[in-house]
């Protein structure tokens, strides 16, 4: 006989925006959450009660599959262009490490001070 079991999820937190982008972190981590519970219905749960979490932002951005390769193709674009001639010894280690550079500092306006 097979056991069915229900789970939850726990409630989003409410989280004010004025919260440093750690103390944000803390208060989630704090929380309860089911351990077999769907991140992508948490926070989609987190958005319909009306609160806008930085948190929950993120997730929705990066919690999904992308609809097109857009983003992949951009990435190849960005490293034909990085790695020039005069670049050609760069290591595989470092080059990385510039792409993501390159790559994520658009993310300093997310945790910029209002």
């Amino acid at each position: 006989m097979e056991a069915s079991v229900a789970v939850e999820l726990s409630t989003p937190l409410l989280l004010d925006r004025s919260l440093g982008p750690v103390a944000e972190i803390e208060k989630v981590l704090g929380g309860t959450c089911a351990s077999a519970a769907n991140p992508s219905q948490y926070w989609h749960k987190a958005a319909q009660s009306g609160s806008s979490l930085t948190l929950g932002e993120m997730a929705k951005k990066y919690l999904c599959a992308p609809a097109t390769s857009v983003e992949s193709e951009r990435l190849f674009s960005t490293t034909a262009l990085t790695l020039t001639d005069l670049r050609k010894s760069m290591t595989v280690e470092n080059l990385q490490k510039l792409l993501i550079l390159i790559c994520n500092v658009p993310l300093e306006e997310c945790f910029a001070a209002p």
